[in-house]
């Protein structure tokens, strides 16, 4: 089988969940697909360029969700695909100035994965030079050839929340931010919103830097896990940072008697079977998959897309070996959605 992540490939065979996770462990932070067989035709293949947030592939969390989705394209169609992770902001810029200068208007699509970088769009007024982008997590004003996708989180942070009441037995949880942001926030406030629906406490949230180098701190956010739970009898931990939640989840492993984590962008079960309750997950790859599969037949709609639990993607993904909360996604999801309507309008 040729490597996926060095090779543009048409069909993958079975085992693709496992493969993924696989490839996500290896993967380094940039790919090239290289030209089409013999037979084939490269020049009139769709060029998918894909920029994933700062901290890359291999995070469990949201870049390996937005893989997901180029990984579930490359089973469905036949196109070629450049991957970047930037390291820093100018190199960022840099980048995408390139693509949006290129003259490969119509073969290709660009895929920008990450809030941090639309500030680089706004410097160029979204000007996308003729070019198709799909970019996620920002808003943006209307542009031909853009879709702009902003995720609600605050309803399934809710249902999480419930959960974590339930489970708790100090009734005592927290949430633990990469950095102070609205979009990390919205996570945090609903997720803090349904524990003290049900009587529980809260403390927090904490943050762990000022900018993006939260995302990536997994020692950092280690020693805060243990702080709160030895210190403070925390039991119930929500990281909403990325690579950094990784740190969580081990120190959550590390002792007979663990506290207990809830998941971020991408179902995280797997990754500790005892003590993941559930994962708040933004399904980035359904919409990367369907651009994706679009572009390649020859359709593209451009325009802006609010997608959240009423529309199935995001939603608080269960942990099946954890039997306590398996009802609350079913039972509590209008009460989750009323909740975040109250939020969005700035009700309690």
């Amino acid at each position: 089988m040729q490597n996926p992540d060095h090779h543009r490939l048409r069909r993958i065979g079975s085992g693709s969940v496992a493969l993924f996770f696989v490839l996500s462990a290896l993967a380094i932070n940039c790919g090239n697909g290289s030209s089409s067989g013999p037979g084939n035709d490269s020049s009139s293949l769709l060029s998918v360029k894909m920029m994933y947030s700062y901290s890359g592939k291999g995070d469990r969390s949201y870049n390996d969700q937005a893989y997901l989705g180029l990984f579930s394209a490359m089973q469905a169609a036949d196109f070629e695909k450049i991957e970047v992770a930037p390291e820093t902001h100018d190199q960022a810029k840099e980048i995408l100035s390139g693509w949006l200068s290129s003259e490969a208007k119509g073969l290709d699509l660009i895929i920008v994965a990450g809030s941090s970088y639309a500030d680089i769009m706004d410097e160029r007024g979204w000007d996308l030079n003729g070019h198709r982008m799909l970019f996620l997590d920002a808003e943006a004003p209307a542009r031909e050839g853009l879709i702009s996708v902003v995720y609600r989180t605050f309803a399934p942070s809710y249902l999480a929340g419930l959960c974590a009441t339930r489970v708790s037995a100090a009734r005592k949880c927290s949430a633990i931010g990469g950095m102070k942001s609205a979009l990390v926030d919205e996570f945090i406030d609903g997720f803090h919103q349904g524990v003290e629906s049900r009587g529980g406490g809260f403390l927090g949230p904490f943050y762990l830097a000022s900018d993006e180098s939260g995302f990536s701190l997994t020692n950092a956010a280690q020693d805060l896990a243990l702080d709160l739970h030895w210190d403070n009898g925390v039991d119930v931990i929500f990281p909403v940072a990325g690579r950094s939640g990784l740190g969580v989840l081990e120190a959550s492993q590390e002792f007979d008697s663990p506290f207990y984590v809830i998941g971020v962008d991408s179902d995280q079960s797997n990754l500790g079977p005892g003590v993941v309750l559930g994962s708040v997950v933004k399904r980035l790859d359904r919409v990367i998959l369907e651009t994706i599969t679009e572009a390649v037949a020859g359709r593209f709609t451009a325009g802006p897309r609010l997608l959240g639990l009423d529309t199935l993607d995001t939603e608080f993904v269960l942990n099946p070996r954890i039997p306590d909360c398996q009802d609350i996604p079913g039972q509590y999801s209008v009460e989750a959605l009323q909740a975040e309507a109250a939020y969005l309008s700035g009700g309690s």
